[in-house]
């Protein structure tokens, strides 16, 4: 696992994106909104692949069922 500075103030070029997608164990946080409004964040574990995430989770879940509905969310990826 790398370890990669924080609060350098500054953006991550690109290369340190694809450097830390790729070699830190981290989880992607997905926010949607449910259809009650309220928001909703699953926990996924992804892979970084050609400059996207790739995630796998069931058809049924809320998460799919919120971006069906309305694909508007928020990504965070987060060290656990």
């Amino acid at each position: 696992m790398a370890d990669f500075p924080l609060g350098r103030g500054k953006a991550m070029t690109d290369q340190e994106v694809h450097d830390f997608l790729t070699s830190t164990r981290a989880f992607l946080k997905i926010a949607t909104t449910g259809a009650d409004g309220f928001p909703l964040v699953n926990p996924v574990w992804f892979v970084w692949r050609d400059g996207e995430f790739i995630v796998c989770t069931k058809e049924k879940t809320g998460l799919v069922q919120n971006l069906r509905r309305d694909p508007r969310a928020c990504l965070l990826v987060d060290r656990p």
